[in-house]
């Protein structure tokens, strides 16, 4: 209770000022959408999956201030792993010797994932939402340095921020889409 009791001061104190350049993003060959208060920056890079295969990942970024936004979007088609096998290890792998505040079930629509907020010992937080649809692991963190509850409040706006568009077929998608701010 504590914790969103502060989470919810942290987005009120951070007030309108922190939303003005805020715009989404929309990755229509991803099928996604995000708030970010800047262009981000997209490269692509790998991730480890379950299974330990070395898969491709497109990181969508942006650091400002005491905030660092990062959306990664996780090639998995052809993996032998379920939604809730990809959640997990994600979850995992995001939380593992840090100070787990929070993991609760989160969905979408239909798409189901999870939103776990992390502590580290450093005094930073990372809040986080890990979701999985159609062969595709989004894993978005919002991390904040201690004590700075503007950045709070852009880290956890970003996490809430995702929306998913209409899937796409995967042989028609390109290595590299734009961003396309809304």
């Amino acid at each position: 209770m504590r914790l969103t009791a502060y989470m919810l001061t942290a987005l009120f104190a951070a007030g309108p000022a922190a939303a003005q350049g805020w715009k989404t993003y929309s990755f229509p060959t991803y099928s996604f959408a995000v708030a970010f208060p800047v262009d981000p920056k997209i490269e692509t890079t790998t991730y480890q999956a379950a299974d330990n295969r070395t898969v491709e990942a497109h990181v969508y970024s942006v650091r400002q201030g005491n905030s660092e936004l990062r959306m990664t979007v996780v090639e998995l088609a052809g993996a032998p792993v379920e939604d809730t096998g990809a959640i997990e290890h994600a979850v995992t792998a995001l939380t593992q010797g840090h100070d787990v505040k929070l993991d609760i079930p989160h969905h979408i629509g239909a798409v189901q994932g999870r939103q776990p907020s992390i502590a580290h010992s450093d005094g930073s937080r990372t809040f986080a939402a890990v979701f999985y649809r159609k062969w595709r692991l989004y894993q978005m963190e919002g991390k904040t340095l201690a004590g700075d509850p503007n950045a709070m409040a852009d880290a956890i706006r970003f996490q809430q921020s995702i929306e998913f568009g209409q899937s796409l077929d995967f042989a028609t998608q390109v290595a590299h889409p734009p961003a396309v701010a809304q």
